[in-house]
């Protein structure tokens, strides 16, 4: 968790016109991200910032933490590594408003099982993985019940592996407007497919790193000349649209709700990785080769795995990745609005 205090005392005066802004309040930066999204290595669903005084450009930082943990995302649900410009380890945000940040993890259960209050002078982004092309219905209660904007700005981002975010970033929005923040951004971004390397295989890369900076940055004018409460943004898509149909290679849908990862014995060391990493809690840690609990298919255990002992051999399952891997392999553009 990473808070971003985004105006010092002396410079938080609340601008003239803006209904419900608190005076003499620091801002608050906030990355809050959860769910581990097909390619990364952190929190895939979500990643908030919350900034007291939500018109300061706290969203840099924000923006940045989200897309690390995207990045981890795609390869087991998260994506991270270097950052291209600042501080090692600090979103530019943060940096060029010269101000601290807090990182919202949102992934795992017990990060699930508290409310996250903010105030209307915060800026939070928020920051989930596109599954079956809408939010991860598991997780989803979640963010409906946990996040409470009390008036709170949110830039929405989600990510998706190379196929398409469809109505994800609809549902986002509607999600945070409905638990009362007010959207100012919506972006989605490409990472590496978590079912398949072939898909968006080293992305994001520094291209949409840059890309992304320079989102952060728009979001950052656009807040901090905010006089009062923006109209929602307009995003594509249909919030209420059912959940795509995965199909298998022979064109027909492929059931595989009940697949679950497999280990292979021969290789696994019990190091228990895989039970702890899995956001769902779905591993038995006393035999991780156990499966009792919900899979979402994340592949975090499999990627996380330095022995490579867990695999899916599921036949549905591996259709759809070999029909994914036919059909999807043009990469596919970031896609902003503000």
């Amino acid at each position: 968790m990473q808070r971003v205090s985004l105006r010092s005392p002396e410079t938080c005066t609340a601008p003239s016109g803006f209904s419900g802004h608190r005076q003499a309040e620091r801002g608050r930066f906030f990355a809050v991200s959860s769910v581990q999204h097909p390619p990364g290595e952190n929190p895939r669903a979500g990643a908030v910032t919350n900034g007291k005084e939500r018109r300061h450009h706290g969203s840099q930082a924000d923006l940045r933490g989200v897309l690390e943990r995207h990045r981890q995302h795609r390869q087991d649900g998260e994506h991270h590594r270097g950052d291209p410009g600042g501080e090692a380890g600090r979103p530019s945000g943060a940096e060029e408003l010269g101000v601290p940040w807090e990182r919202l993890p949102f992934t795992k259960p017990a990060e699930r099982e508290r409310d996250y209050m903010f105030a209307d002078t915060d800026l939070v982004v928020v920051g989930t993985p596109t599954y079956a092309g809408k939010l991860p219905n598991k997780i989803l209660p979640d963010l409906k019940a946990r996040l409470h904007g009390n008036g709170a700005l949110a830039a929405a981002i989600v990510t998706f592996g190379n196929r398409s975010y469809d109505n994800a970033l609809a549902e986002l929005c509607a999600v945070l407007e409905g638990d009362g923040f007010y959207t100012v951004a919506g972006g989605a971004f490409v990472g590496r497919h978590a079912f398949t390397d072939k898909l968006a295989e080293d992305r994001p890369d520094w291209d949409d790193r840059k890309e992304l900076k320079k989102f952060a940055t728009a979001i950052a004018d656009k807040v901090k000349n905010l006089t009062e409460n923006p109209a929602p943004v307009t995003v594509p898509g249909d919030p209420e649209a059912p959940y795509y149909i995965p199909k298998g290679t022979d064109g027909e849908p492929a059931k595989f709700l009940k697949a679950k990862p497999q280990t292979d014995l021969g290789k696994c060391t019990d190091c228990g990785a895989c039970a702890r990493l899995c956001p769902m809690g779905a591993i038995n840690p006393s035999n991780v080769a156990e499966v009792p609990g919900t899979c979402i298919k994340c592949q975090r255990c499999v990627r996380k795995c330095t022995k490579h002992a867990k695999y899916f051999d599921d036949p549905a399952f591996l259709s759809h990745v070999a029909m994914l891997e036919q059909n999807f392999a043009e990469p596919k553009a970031n896609e902003t609005f503000l």
